[in-house]
């Protein structure tokens, strides 16, 4: 298959293999590039993601090819939505403490902050099956607000430690 997908640049899905997937989510990605490849024929690749999609159909084959197909939906607005400002200002907080020393880019999007907060899959999962963009924000800031919490205690720890 990826032989064909470099070929061709066509996208391909990675399907969210859990038990929870009841939606039967999974996320579009692209080949970015072919990071190192292997005498065997396996390759280390970078990919981006494009969009989540909802699995509709699943075929063990496509066409003459040796690997599975799908027909599915595009799911365009789960994620992709611009932070409220509440929790801009919060993660933005949380970055500024984390990141004190470094220059970084602020994510200004809902999925863009859940992969700076290095969520679980299982996390990611959560916001995309969310029904509103209100819903997902409320778990993503309590995402940040824990995250925060805990960088606070380290902070206070290490300011402890070298005080005596």
């Amino acid at each position: 298959m990826l032989k064909d997908v470099e070929k061709t640049n066509m996208p391909f899905g990675l399907y969210y293999e859990n038990d929870d997937n009841e939606a039967k989510y999974g996320t579009m990605v692209s080949l970015v590039e072919v990071v190192k490849r292997y005498p065997e024929g396996k390759m280390d690749i970078q990919i981006q993601g494009e969009y989540i999609f909802r699995l509709d159909t699943f075929y063990d084959t496509y066409e003459d090819k040796l690997y599975s197909a799908a027909d599915i939906s595009r799911l365009d607005a789960k994620g992709n939505e611009e932070l409220d400002y509440q929790s801009f200002k919060e993660i933005s907080k949380l970055i500024r403490l984390r990141d004190e020393d470094k220059l970084v880019e602020i994510p200004r999007f809902i999925w863009d902050a859940a992969v700076d907060l290095n969520l679980t899959s299982q996390d990611k999962y959560e916001i995309a099956r969310m029904g509103t963009v209100e819903n997902q924000q409320a778990l993503l800031r309590s995402h940040i607000q824990l995250r925060k919490a805990i960088l606070d205690q380290e902070l206070q720890q290490n300011f402890d430690i070298n005080q005596n």
